[in-house]
């Protein structure tokens, strides 16, 4: 019989705010060894929880720099 995805999944997941910099989520993706970060914010204004907003991955960034590069090609 096959694992379920929580058998395998990571538990304690490295996550960055939705204020940090391109700079810090990529220094934080080295730092850990990952390829992608859960993006979070707080579920309200005096919450201490945190909901995912979102995810960046290595391919994001990827794409980022590219993208900057042909436009930079254009000029």
């Amino acid at each position: 019989e096959w694992l379920g995805v929580d058998d395998i999944m990571t538990r304690d997941v490295v996550t960055i705010g939705s204020d940090a910099t391109i700079g810090e989520l990529v220094t934080e993706m080295l730092r850990h060894k990952i390829a992608g970060m859960p993006v979070v914010e707080a579920e309200s204004e005096n919450s201490n929880r945190l909901r995912v907003i979102g995810i960046v991955t290595e391919t994001d960034i990827f794409a980022m720099i590219a993208a900057a590069w042909e436009a930079e090609q254009r000029l």
